[in-house]
């Protein structure tokens, strides 16, 4: 993770890199975390989910995912469900850990491509727990998945601390 002080330069470093990505093939996305959506659960996830959705080509690259997956991923992302069905909460043991390996397994079909992925997750520090829980979950589970996380937060703001510790455990 890019970290320090606001109006350094973070931001516009990560970009550049983003465009070397696309310029060797590989698709890139930026995702802004704002102040005041601290509360939105999942804000900057399915920020990052629908941008992978919109990218050239994800129709045929979503195909790759199985409808188990899509259906468990549609509890984030209803769009995700077939016409006529509506995805039910799952509240039962092991609910988080099937929606963030759904949202795994959709982030690595979408991006999919020739060259490595990246995304980047910018003003970290603004983004909400639940978001964080699942980027400290993929960013485990990278092994044999050709994707740069790329991530960006101020050093002077209150959670930098369990930022800086989550890139350690990347």
């Amino acid at each position: 993770g890019l970290t320090g002080e606001a109006g350094i330069g973070k931001s516009r470093l990560a970009l550049e890199y983003l465009e070397q990505v696309r310029r060797a093939g590989g698709l890139a996305i930026w995702v802004r975390c704002y102040e005041g959506e601290t509360a939105l659960a999942y804000g900057p996830l399915s920020q990052l989910m629908r941008a992978a959705l919109a990218l050239p080509g994800s129709p045929e690259r979503l195909e790759a995912l199985s409808e188990h997956w899509r259906l468990e991923a549609a509890r984030l992302l209803p769009e995700l469900a077939p016409p006529g069905v509506q995805p039910t909460p799952d509240e039962g043991p092991g609910a988080q850990s099937r929606l963030f390996e759904s949202l795994r397994r959709l982030l690595a079909a979408l991006l999919d491509a020739p060259a490595p992925a990246c995304i980047f997750l910018d003003d970290l520090h603004w983004s909400d727990a639940a978001s964080l829980d699942w980027l400290a979950y993929l960013v485990r589970r990278l092994d044999g998945l050709p994707l740069l996380v790329l991530s960006a937060w101020r050093s002077d703001h209150p959670g930098a601390q369990a930022l800086d510790q989550l890139s350690a455990a990347a």
